[in-house]
């Protein structure tokens, strides 16, 4: 069914998205997919599994990954494995593992906020603002402006 093929790959991608380590290593935000049934990456692969009516072995062999290795992918408790070793696991199953992006202005807006918060949270922490009690509206106002800042020079933006 390519309508369950199709929600199964959205819902991989998103489990992709929010997996620890892949997170960790492409610096991404866990995504919280909107319509998508929580389904883990091993019920997907699992499913796919029986519907091509292939063994593990068999698995391991096509991808070039080991028996252990699919077996830790499999078993959805240990999320330290590779993405090369995901993607030939995806590639032997006739899965594919499309990344998806943010539109770019978006995920500049959300680097410089993330950015500016941090900025402004070290200069209430040097000058004690936080005792000073700064409106609302005032902290907001400050933010914005910091945000602006940091998202009107690259060199700012992608800095660490």
């Amino acid at each position: 069914n390519v309508g369950v093929f199709a929600e199964n790959l959205t819902c991989l991608l998103f489990h992709i998205c929010n997996n620890a380590s892949m997170v960790h290593a492409f610096g991404l935000s866990p995504v919280v997919p909107v319509d998508c049934q929580p389904m883990s990456l091993s019920t997907i692969l699992r499913n796919r599994i029986n519907e091509l009516e292939m063994s593990i072995s068999d698995l391991a062999r096509r991808s070039g990954v080991s028996r252990a290795t699919v077996i830790r992918i499999l078993g959805g408790k240990d999320e330290h494995y590779s993405v090369s070793n995901l993607q030939a696991v995806l590639s032997a199953l006739g899965m594919k593992m499309d990344l998806l992006a943010i539109p770019a202005k978006e995920y500049k807006d959300s680097i410089a906020t993330q950015k500016a918060q941090r900025l402004i949270a070290l200069t209430q922490g040097n000058v004690a603002l936080e005792s000073q009690a700064v409106s609302a509206t005032s902290a907001q106002e400050h933010l914005e402006a910091t945000k602006a800042r940091i998202a009107s020079s690259s060199r700012k933006l992608w800095a660490s």
